[in-house]
């Protein structure tokens, strides 16, 4: 007969103060520190991990409530302690310091699970391609595109966490029902593009009214999709649907609303009328002042832009060295 499942014996949180470098601040909120909350469950003699960053309140959450029912349950039954867990914050509130407290149990169950079988996390929860496993190009074919520029699109293979990030804000699934969607993760495929977004005059950073509490004013962005991006879009929607029904995907869906690799704001150009920093990428308007990121760009392409802004970085040192060496600094 098969050995019983091991029963946990044991949970405890606690919450580490840590300090940052220096205050940060994101013009709405400012912090001199992080909480880490880290819980950890015992079965079986084996100790499995799981943290979260959230305020200590995430810890006495651990410890207070969910010990007193999780103590002495089948440590392998992690769904149900799922369940569980979020049945017994319904009436506080099951996002926020609760969703932080859940998730870093959770992380310790599997941890432990993945211990107890002697095996690497990553088999027991398996995984899908990493992000961007292939990038195949779709530039200026002549394909009776109604729109200016292009777009690269490549295969989607997000980690479980982003994954269910994207269940919960892309289909609203939440408790149960994730769970269940996320059983699925090792079945998922899918496409995602990089595209080009035109250059449009009105997308833009201000200087708001509202002050921030260092009496400074907070940064407005303003900024919309004008009709040639949302035409290339269109575009590359419906040319990854074609591209995943031809492999005989099913339940397929689209993500319309997703943005990253945010670039702009200080870009490079030779008149500083109209741009923040030189061709070396120094500032106009203070001399030992240098920028050196994606915000530079005056423009994207249709291509992931960590390598071009790992060049300019390069090109920028290499400029500030040059110009030290001539005395010029």
């Amino acid at each position: 007969m098969p050995e019983p499942a091991p029963v946990i014996e044991r949970i405890a949180a606690s919450a580490f103060r840590i300090p940052t470098d220096a205050p940060e601040a994101d013009g709405t909120f400012n912090w001199d520190h992080a909480t880490l909350v880290v819980a950890e469950v015992s079965a079986g003699g084996v100790a499995g991990l799981g943290y979260s960053y959230a305020g200590v309140q995430a810890a006495h959450l651990i410890n207070d409530v969910f010990a007193a029912f999780l103590v002495g349950a089948d440590a392998s039954a992690i769904a149900k302690a799922w369940e569980q867990m979020f049945a017994s914050v319904r009436n506080l509130g099951s996002r926020g310091i609760c969703a932080n407290a859940i998730s870093a149990v959770d992380v310790a169950l599997w941890d432990l699970k993945a211990k107890s079988l002697g095996r690497p996390l990553v088999d027991i929860l398996g995984a899908a391609g990493p992000p961007s496993l292939a990038l195949t190009e779709h530039w200026n074919y002549e394909d009776k595109k109604d729109f200016f520029g292009g777009y690269c699109y490549m295969s989607q293979g997000p980690l479980p966490q982003l994954w269910a990030n994207t269940q919960m804000s892309a289909h609203g699934l939440w408790g149960a029902d994730l769970i269940r969607e996320m059983e699925n993760y090792n079945h998922v495929v899918g496409l995602k593009i990089v595209g080009e977004m035109l250059p449009q005059e009105r997308n833009c950073v201000t200087l708001d009214d509202e002050l921030d509490q260092y009496g400074l004013r907070i940064p407005r962005v303003t900024y919309s999709w004008c009709d040639n991006d949302k035409r290339l879009i269109d575009h590359s929607l419906k040319f990854m649907t074609q591209a995943l029904q031809a492999v005989d995907a099913h339940d397929i869906w689209t993500q319309e609303d997703d943005t990253c690799h945010l670039n702009g704001t200080a870009r490079m150009g030779d008149d500083p009328r109209t741009s923040v920093v030189d061709t070396n990428c120094r500032t106009w308007d203070i001399a030992n002042l240098w920028i050196c990121d994606g915000s530079v760009f005056p423009t994207v392409g249709g291509v992931n832009p960590s390598l071009t802004i790992q060049a300019i970085a390069c090109r920028t040192a290499d400029r500030i060295k040059a110009m030290a060496a001539r005395g010029e600094l």
